[in-house]
C-alpha cells in the first residue's frame, strides 16, 4: 500500500471513529446549514458574541457570525456547536 493510500486509509478511520469532517481534524472550519432552521460549525473554539439575533463563533482561522431571530446555541461540544433559530445569513471574517 502506498504512503498517500495508508494517509487517506487513516484519515477516513478517524473520521468515522470520531464523527468529524476532514477539515476539522486539520484546524478548518466545516460550516452546514439547514434549511433557515439551524446552522453547524464544526471546529468552533468558542463564543465571540451570543444575543437573540446574532451569534458568533471563533474558529482557528475566521470568525462565523450567524443572524437572525430567536437564535440561541442549543448544543456546544467536542468543538462543535448547533445554533438553532430563525436563520437570516451566516457570514465568514477574520
Amino acid at each position: 500500500m502506498r504512503n498517500k493510500e495508508k494517509k487517506e486509509n487513516l484519515l477516513e478511520t478517524l473520521t468515522k471513529k470520531y464523527g468529524v469532517q476532514k477539515e476539522t481534524l486539520f484546524g478548518g472550519t466545516h460550516v452546514e446549514i439547514s434549511s433557515n432552521a439551524e446552522v453547524i460549525v464544526e471546529g468552533c473554539l468558542g463564543v465571540l458574541e451570543y444575543s437573540d439575533d446574532v451569534i458568533s463563533l471563533n474558529t482557528p482561522k475566521l470568525t462565523v457570525r450567524i443572524t437572525g431571530a430567536d437564535l440561541s446555541i442549543i448544543s456546544f461540544q467536542n468543538g462543535q456547536a448547533v445554533v438553532s433559530g430563525v436563520i437570516a445569513g451566516v457570514d465568514f471574517g477574520n
